[in-house]
């Protein structure tokens, strides 16, 4: 099977081939989506190769307009939904960094302890909104939430028992 890009198109852009000329309005919204999905993709850090896998998918499953503009905003979606969580994800190994410096920092055991009990429950404040967001994410996807290839789930677990 070939690639969009063996194929010589540019599933990238809405000039490519599977737009008409006539259908103006829904190339215009397309354009809005797929600048909307780019800027999901520069902001999760999403890969050259992920980008890729997912243009040819969307290439091959909808040569027509509309299909492939559904394609997108549902990718759109799912991306934006999975950069909420990052953010409460990387706040969250911030406070996390924290808390571990400020066991191992010297000095006042009492300001250290008013200073760990704020962040393990700022940092359970985050667990919370993670075992909610995180399994809605993976129901409305149809796919497992990653973090550096593993549950973070499984991580928010295993940091419970080793650090709160």
């Amino acid at each position: 099977m070939l690639s969009v890009h063996e194929a010589g198109l540019n599933a990238r852009s809405p000039s490519s081939p599977a737009f008409s000329k006539s259908d103006g309005s829904a190339k215009a919204r397309f354009n809005e989506v797929f600048k909307a999905l780019s800027k999901v993709w520069r902001a999760l850090e999403v890969s050259p190769a992920e980008t890729t896998e997912f243009l040819d998918k969307a290439a091959e499953a909808a040569p027509q307009t509309q299909s492939l503009q559904t394609i997108y905003e549902e990718e759109a979606v799912k991306l934006a939904d999975r950069l909420a969580i990052r953010k409460i994800l990387n706040e969250r190994e911030k406070m996390l960094e924290k808390l571990l410096d400020t066991r191992s920092a010297p000095g006042d055991d009492t300001r250290r302890n008013f200073l760990e009990g704020k962040l393990k429950g700022e940092i359970q404040q985050m667990d919370a909104s993670l075992r909610q967001l995180i399994p809605l994410y993976e129901h409305n996807h149809r796919e497992r939430f990653m973090f550096q290839g593993k549950s973070y789930l499984e991580k928010v677990e295993a940091d419970e028992v080793a650090y709160l």
